[in-house]
């Protein structure tokens, strides 16, 4: 994403189908403004100064790493063992820092909108940029809101936004990471989850489902319904419950984080899910990299 008055330099952009409809765009984001009614050429202009307007004002990339003073800790009571494997930074510095726009700091209760994602996504992914640049090549680190808009298009909707997704650059993309949230055109959204998609052989992707809700009814089927979109077959992936209401959002970008330096240790989901059973969700240190210049 980019302030006002810098373009963004991720490298692709989302496809929309003329007749999308923009009420299904999540709620937490500003309404586009009133669409051409002229010729074809026309709405695809319109099209896209309306994305470029639309991440003018839900975030900004990241313009700098700095190292932190030091170790942050977290606030969960029942998350303060030492990290584990699944926690570990190694490579990547998860106690760097990041940047939102203005008013988007993250509060002690805050739940994660889709700009904090975003920041955070951005961050991790100049920093796998900087370690391993064809790793980095074959990772599709996904926003919040191509990832809302490609649930409710499905495949045949989609079509043109996937293939900017898989097919970007060169390289083609052999995973992917995207939050999932239960929201909907006429319901804000309650909840975050992770799908970890290993699409490595195109004719069976699998998409892992990380939710540290566990609970049936928040975010399965929009889960279902996302991985259908991006021609995958679901499967579940385990990852700690979480002990407040508020957390899951930290719990999608710590997952994504862990799951991303497993990759960088050679780590595959060839035989099985590559399980975060031991993940701890740091509230501080997301709050540190959103906050710290």
């Amino acid at each position: 994403m980019m302030q006002a008055g810098h373009r963004s330099t991720s490298p692709w952009s989302p496809q929309m189908p003329l007749n999308f409809d923009w009420s299904m765009w999540p709620t937490s984001e500003p309404a586009p403004s009133p669409g051409p009614s002229t010729s074809e050429e026309d709405t695809l202009t319109w099209l896209a100064k309306e994305l470029e307007r639309r991440e003018m004002v839900t975030g900004t990339r990241p313009q700098s790493m700095m190292p932190s003073p030091g170790p942050s800790t977290s606030e969960e009571d029942t998350l303060t063992a030492s990290p584990s494997s699944d926690a570990r930074v190694g490579g990547l510095d998860r106690t760097a820092s990041s940047r939102v726009a203005a008013g988007s700091v993250l509060g002690a209760t805050e739940w994660l909108s889709d700009a904090h994602i975003q920041s955070d996504y951005d961050f991790l992914e100049q920093q796998l940029q900087g370690i391993d640049p064809a790793l980095a090549a074959r990772i599709r680190l996904v926003s919040p809101s191509v990832s809302h808009l490609l649930r409710h298009l499905g495949p045949q909707g989609a079509e043109g936004t996937l293939q900017s997704i898989y097919h970007q650059s060169d390289a083609p993309a052999d995973f992917l990471f995207l939050p999932v949230n239960n929201g909907t055109a006429t319901r804000p959204g309650t909840h975050w989850s992770l799908l970890f998609v290993d699409g490595r052989n195109p004719q069976s992707r699998v998409a892992y489902h990380y939710d540290s809700l566990q609970q049936a009814g928040y975010n399965d089927e929009p889960a279902r319904q996302l991985a259908e979109g991006l021609t995958a077959t679901l499967a579940p992936a385990r990852m700690p419950r979480q002990s407040n209401d508020h957390d899951c959002g930290v719990f999608v970008v710590d997952g994504t984080w862990a799951l991303v330096q497993r990759l960088l240790d050679g780590e595959r989901p060839d035989h099985e899910p590559l399980h975060l059973d031991n993940l701890v969700a740091d509230r501080q240190a997301l709050q540190n990299r959103l906050t710290r210049l």
